[in-house]
């Protein structure tokens, strides 16, 4: 069942890198590398069977997907719109960002 997400992933992950390459480009903001979020080393562990080496494969790639897209909505963020959120925006982890104290105050 979870494999229905691959489609979804996989065009998010194609998106991510035509945004990045255009966007990023055209602004000549720093290219966030992709293979530094999507990592299968877990494919090399000798005590998994092939069925939880695939399941592991699928969820490196869908947790990477995800890791990288946030960075780059983060990255995008920085030079679009860099007004710190109200304190009632959920999901968010700006304080995270070593470059959120630089953002406009939410007023």
């Amino acid at each position: 069942m979870i494999y229905f997400m691959v489609i979804p992933l996989v065009l998010v992950d194609i998106s991510a890198q035509l945004f990045q390459f255009f966007y990023f480009g055209a602004l000549g903001i720093g290219k966030i590398p992709r293979n530094d979020y999507i990592n299968f080393s877990r494919w090399n562990l000798a005590k998994l069977s092939l069925r939880q080496k695939i399941n592991c494969v699928y969820c490196n790639y869908a947790n990477g997907v995800s890791a990288w897209y946030k960075a780059l909505a983060n990255q995008t963020e920085l030079y679009s719109c860099a007004i710190k959120d109200s304190p009632a925006t959920k999901g968010q982890d700006h304080q995270a960002s070593k470059d959120y104290h630089e953002f406009t105050d939410y007023r």
